[in-house]
């Protein structure tokens, strides 16, 4: 059963950790089901708590804010449109992490990859090349930069290019023809 603290008027660091920590974990469970309702409830939840300890407590609370800051993008931004929102989210976490206040970077790349898939869904084509080129030269082992960068040398007719990119990714993960992005997928398919 989640207890909420302030009703119970918990002020320890440790338990209002552990409370956002499990509110996620709620927000988590009801986006994977479908439920937008209880998902969208428990990530602005999970965000407030999150916001508010970081406030109070930078040092512990900055993986769980820049964690919660990218779920509720994940879990509720995205399936709902709002990349704006979405967009502003992001680019708080990435500032979290570029201040150096995040103990693991487990959610850096996603959140710079998070990044270029809001551009891109927005109409920011050039920022989306820039954020994808960004994370091939930072991340260059990160399947889906490399994907990404491999659908743009496609789209500049460079297809040389492009299949030397998708043949790293292969030599990567030798099942991304089934699982990487549809577009990857046709192409690697076609081209066996």
């Amino acid at each position: 059963a989640l207890i909420d603290y302030e009703k119970i008027r918990v002020k320890s660091i440790a338990t209002k950790a552990s409370y956002t920590n499990a509110v996620m974990g709620l927000n988590n469970a009801y986006s994977n089901i479908g439920d937008n309702k209880n998902t969208i409830y428990y990530g602005k939840i999970a965000l407030k708590s999150a916001s508010e300890g970081y406030e109070s407590a930078p040092s512990i609370f900055a993986n769980l804010f820049t964690l919660s800051l990218y779920n509720y993008c994940r879990t509720v931004c995205v399936p709902s449109g709002d990349y704006s929102s979405g967009e502003t989210l992001i680019k708080k976490a990435i500032s979290i992490f570029d201040k150096k206040e995040v103990a693991h970077y487990d959610y850096l790349e996603n959140s710079y990859y998070m990044l270029a898939f809001l551009y891109q869904m927005q109409g920011k084509d050039k920022d989306a090349e820039d954020m994808v080129n960004y994370g091939v030269k930072h991340f260059p082992n990160n399947l889906y930069f490399l994907d990404g960068k491999g659908e743009l040398l496609m789209k500049e007719g460079k297809r040389q290019e492009a299949m030397v990119i998708w043949n790293k990714i292969i030599s990567i993960d030798p099942h991304w023809a089934s699982n990487g992005s549809d577009f990857s997928k046709m192409i690697l398919n076609n081209n066996k």
